[in-house]
């Protein structure tokens, strides 16, 4: 991960309003991994599912204070805890 970082402050995506979206986006619609979910997607979604696990694990790390969590993690925190 820290690698991916130093990549995109390299090339200034870190600061990106149009990248910080789009990785917004893309958080919303791919399915949520094992780590996040507690169960196993269906089979067709598993690539989907790790491509999710990665780009959430960048968010956390690089741009926690400019990308929200994913809705669909928060609402599954909301699920959880009733």
């Amino acid at each position: 991960m820290t690698a991916a970082k130093e990549m995109l402050e390299g090339v200034g995506l870190h600061q990106d309003p149009s990248f910080l979206m789009a990785l917004e986006a893309v958080l919303e619609v791919l399915p949520p991994s094992r780590s996040f979910t507690g169960f196993d997607p269906v089979e067709a979604a598993a690539p989907a599912a790790s491509d999710f696990e990665v780009l959430e694990g960048l968010r956390r790390l690089c741009f926690g204070d400019e990308v929200d969590e994913p809705k669909q993690l928060s609402m599954l925190h909301e699920e959880a805890a009733q």
